[in-house]
């Protein structure tokens, strides 16, 4: 649990398990960050997996799209980590 101040008060943060955050960007790009609380960031995220799965329905779209789902996958998983690690104590 993480306490911090916020417009004149205390504002107590429950704690995140970052391996559950990363677990769960695993299973889908995004829901690790949703996890997190970070809406926008786990909006984005889906969006981008959903563009790199749309590329890989023509030959050359699996060029892009492949190593894009790779590059967004990783990115997920490392930022949700990083989130749930900022809420851990």
């Amino acid at each position: 649990m993480k306490v911090t101040l916020k417009n004149g008060g205390l504002e107590v943060m429950p704690s995140k398990s970052p391996v559950l955050a990363a677990i769960l960007s695993l299973i889908l790009p995004g829901l690790g960050q949703f996890y997190v609380n970070d809406i926008g960031k786990g909006i984005m995220f889906i969006i981008l997996d959903l563009i790199g799965w749309g590329l890989n329905s023509s030959v050359v779209g699996l060029v892009v799209g492949i190593p894009l789902l790779l590059v967004i996958g990783i990115w997920s998983i490392v930022a949700a980590y990083n989130a749930a690690k900022l809420t851990v104590g």
